[in-house]
């Protein structure tokens, strides 16, 4: 009777299968944790990735891609025919004195400066006494190009100035110049910035030494 009574407790080969499949299979709740995780890891890594090409952006921004302000340098000048001025008696209208300056143009940027006509005027007490314009060029990536500048200044243009008569006693005449060059720099080819930049000189021309004395520029960049 025992033995018959643990034959029937005993599951059958059925019952055995549906337990194991069970134990084998927990419930769908349980199973939604693995996708769960890696939907947040994917996220994460994308988010990541976004902020260093953000932070890649930025770096770029600040250091290759700003744009930097080119400088304009007078590197020499000198006056040919000073000594007419110094004649007095000798002097006349027709005249001409011939300014020639050695001007370079820096680039610090990491893409060309291509700049248009550069016009230089030369000033004697507010008054325009001779200008120039100079071609367009273009200064290619962290380097300077030089170009010469020569201005023809009729004396008779130097003689309409008032207080000439009395700079010509005194021996010296202060002259000013200014020059002037609007450009653009273009970045990966689709942002341009345009520049403009000036170069203010003031200097003392020495009748008797026909030197050019207490030469000071400044430069200034507008954008």
């Amino acid at each position: 009777m025992a033995e018959y009574m643990r034959e029937q407790q005993k599951p059958s080969a059925s019952e055995t299968d549906l337990i194991n499949t069970e134990e084998s299979n927990p419930p769908s709740a349980k199973r939604t944790w693995r996708p769960y995780w890696k939907g947040i890891i994917c996220c994460g890594c994308c988010a990541a990735i976004f902020l260093i090409l953000a932070m890649f952006v930025l770096i770029l921004m600040f250091t290759v891609f700003r744009v930097k302000e080119p400088t304009l340098t007078m590197n020499s000048i000198k006056v040919q025919g000073l000594n007419l001025l110094e004649n007095n008696k000798s002097l006349r209208p027709d005249m001409i004195l011939t300014v020639e300056a050695d001007v370079s143009i820096k680039n610090p940027n990491y893409v060309a400066f291509r700049f248009s006509n550069t016009t230089t005027s030369v000033y004697y007490d507010t008054y325009v006494i001779g200008e120039v314009v100079s071609p367009a060029g273009r200064a290619e990536a962290q380097k300077s190009v030089r170009t010469n500048v020569t201005i023809d200044i009729m004396v008779d243009k130097v003689m309409e100035v008032p207080r000439f008569r009395s700079d010509l006693g005194s021996g010296s005449l202060p002259v000013s110049s200014f020059t002037g060059i609007r450009g653009k720099v273009k970045v990966t080819g689709v942002f341009k910035k345009r520049v403009f930049v000036k170069m203010n000189c003031t200097m003392t021309w020495n009748l008797s030494s026909q030197a050019i004395q207490d030469r000071n520029c400044k430069n200034r960049v507008k954008f």
